[in-house]
């Protein structure tokens, strides 16, 4: 199943829907239980984003970071693939903050705004 929605992905990519739809619901089909394994209901996402014209992801918490010294209201987070990034609009002055995941020291983000202008 896993392959055949990694097949059906890139030709998805390649403007191939019809034939990735055909592909996927064929392997989806031949299977009669299992359908909380997580190669299946991405395969079952993937069907499902076809048949809608785009595919949806569910959103997977592959870490958690937190509680963050001196903050107390997290109003979002988001990570760039180096810096956590936080609103944290309880603190005047310092409404967008940042934090290394391995020092988890919270800074502020006007140096790095001034210096990205």
């Amino acid at each position: 199943m896993r392959a055949a929605t990694s097949f059906g992905r890139l030709l998805q990519t390649q403007g191939k829907r019809r034939e990735a739809h055909a592909l996927l619901s064929e392997v989806y089909g031949g299977f009669a239980e299992g359908f909380d394994a997580a190669d299946l209901r991405d395969a079952k996402a993937v069907l499902d984003g076809l048949e809608r014209g785009r595919e949806r992801r569910r959103p997977e918490i592959v870490r958690e970071y937190g509680r963050f010294s001196g903050v107390d209201h997290v109003h979002g987070v988001t990570y760039d693939g180096r810096n956590v990034w936080l609103a944290a609009g309880d603190k005047p002055g310092r409404p967008l903050c940042h934090s290394s995941p391995a020092s988890a020291a919270v800074r502020s983000a006007a140096r790095f705004a001034r210096t990205t202008r």
